[in-house]
């Protein structure tokens, strides 16, 4: 995905089938915990205690769940952070 901050279209589908196996109950969403689940297997190694600041820093309208797209923003912003 050029431009975009991902490596490849290959690195966001490997996102999507992420957010999709830990999106549990299906809702489009994620929730608390299945956030955390996904940001580890999405190669983010948050310290617990970041957990909860890193899910209300995703969760851009507020709405108690993270969006894909939210979800995605927040690995960008995580991985530009932690540098090469």
């Amino acid at each position: 995905a050029t431009g975009s901050g991902l490596d490849s279209t290959e690195d966001l589908d490997r996102l999507r089938l992420a957010f999709r196996h830990y999106d549990a109950d299906k809702s489009g969403a994620l929730g608390r915990g299945e956030f955390r689940s996904a940001m580890l297997d999405s190669g983010m190694h948050p310290h617990p205690f970041e957990c909860d600041a890193l899910f209300t820093e995703a969760d851009l309208d507020h709405s108690a769940a993270v969006s894909f797209d939210e979800f995605v923003r927040l690995v960008l912003r995580y991985r530009a952070r932690q540098g090469p």
